[in-house]
């Protein structure tokens, strides 16, 4: 009985430790050319979690500059100096799918075993299974595994976890997802209750025509009934989100609760997340996130304070440093206490370089369009440095292959190619964001952002 609650209890450790982990390190393929405007916040801007899309995990933990990250070490701050806690160590295959997770524990001046999860995909490279395990009595044990269910679109259409118990597989939760036009319209949160699966929470969205999500519905299933929560509505400028205003179900009634306002500068940068309450027929300020950059326009800090009495009160900090490539280095956590900046935590990246340096191509010369924004045509200029394959190809902001400008063989040198705003079939395509990415010899060499405005 006492080994049978250890397992339990370090079940639901590893749960969360790998749920933390998978918020953290989850990238799409496609789409880490994709903004996901509903989540623009820079903290963690290295590494964006893209869950309401159509992936769940990419190809691999890597970037278009050809490197991977490798290992995540957290540590605390105690007694004035960095002591280790948790580390996490990523392996690749030979096709650069990230195959294992493993995460260790700092005790007793070593690094101990903790978990780890193993990753399967399907021929096309997208994520069907994650299988987590914990350590215990010298032994790997199986935990639970979340499985990834697809359309003929690769829209992901049910994830679904199940634990691992008397020598079988026994469902716990799912999540199941619907699409229009590449965008997910719902999301239903159920759990598996009395050998069937139970409603628990459905969430409805709704998009304009340029594809930017503009309405969240939060409902949950009472009575066999779905009871309106509450609701969400997107404000856009230039594409670019400005305003979440969130609505209270009470008594019958959609009541204002509180909004989030959005800042942001010359170079699109998100510089300031302003919470606001609705109170007494008015706005007041909560709380606000002020982020600063530095000249590549990397995040370096995000500071985090609350109102008081009308005066900004420090919360805490995050501090981040870059490698001279772009890679995020470090985070550090600061909390404000007694008039000063007291570090709390910090974590630290290792990358591998997975291409060589001499066959990267660096997108802020070698890989440009002009005008940006456009109306209604635009010319992408690239270079090759050596004779290979070169294809351009554009994206919707779904993520979605549109249009493929050229693929044929160039020698080195500079280039350029016009887009007309138009599809594969000759169709003008709406204004909004699209991307357009450069693949040398089969392997991605930059992906760029631009905006058709008409």
């Amino acid at each position: 009985m006492k080994k049978i609650t250890i397992i339990v209890v370090l079940v639901l450790f590893v749960a969360i430790a790998f749920s933390i982990e998978r918020v953290e390190f989850e990238f799409l393929d496609q789409s880490q050319i994709i903004s996901n405007l509903k989540h623009i916040d820079c903290v963690e801007k290295e590494l964006t979690h893209m869950h309401d899309n159509s992936r769940i995990l990419s190809k691999s933990q890597t970037d278009f500059r050809g490197f991977r990250i490798i290992e995540y070490l957290s540590q605390n701050w105690i007694d004035e100096s960095w002591e280790n806690y948790r580390k996490f160590t990523y392996e690749y295959d030979t096709d650069n799918l990230l195959t294992e997770t493993l995460i260790e524990n700092w005790d007793n001046n070593q690094w101990i075993l903790h978990g780890k999860s193993n990753h399967s995909y399907n021929i096309e490279d997208i994520l069907t299974e994650l299988i987590y395990y914990v350590f215990y009595n010298s032994e790997w044990i199986i935990v639970h595994r979340d499985i990834f269910e697809y359309n003929e679109n690769d829209e992901l259409i049910e994830e679904r976890n199940e634990t691992w118990q008397n020598n079988q597989w026994i469902n716990t939760v799912r999540f199941c997802y619907q699409y229009d036009n590449g965008n997910c319209i719902e999301e239903i949160l159920q759990h598996w209750e009395n050998e069937q699966w139970v409603n628990v929470i459905r969430t409805s969205s709704a998009f304009n025509n340029d594809n930017l999500q503009i309405e969240e519905l939060s409902e949950d299933w009472q009575n066999d009934e779905w009871i309106y929560d509450g609701r969400r509505f997107y404000t856009y400028e230039n594409y670019l989100l400005i305003e979440n205003l969130f609505e209270n179900w009470v008594e019958e009634l959609w009541v204002v609760h509180s909004r989030e306002l959005y800042t942001y500068d010359e170079n699109n940068n998100q510089i300031e997340q302003l919470s606001q309450n609705w109170e007494n027929n008015q706005w007041e300020d909560s709380s606000i996130y002020l982020m600063y950059y530095d000249e590549n326009n990397n995040c370096i800090e995000t500071l985090s304070q609350f109102s008081q009495n009308q005066l900004w009160i420090n919360n805490f900090r995050y501090l981040y440093t870059f490698d001279e490539n772009g890679n995020q280095l470090t985070r550090i956590r600061e909390d404000w206490q007694n008039d000063e900046w007291i570090h709390d935590n910090q974590k630290l990246y290792t990358y591998e370089q997975y291409t060589s340096i001499n066959d990267l191509i660096y997108h802020e010369y070698m890989l440009n369009n002009y005008p940006n924004p456009f109306n209604p045509t635009t010319t992408i200029s690239f270079s090759i440095q050596e004779e290979n394959p070169v294809n351009i190809s554009i994206y919707n902001i779904k993520g979605q292959k549109i249009k493929t400008l050229t693929n044929e063989k160039y020698s080195s040198g500079m280039y350029s190619i016009t887009w007309y705003g138009n599809d594969e079939f000759g169709e003008s395509v709406s204004s909004g964001i699209y991307f357009y990415k450069l693949d040398v010899n089969g392997m991605t060499k930059g992906l760029m952002k631009m905006i058709l405005l008409k």
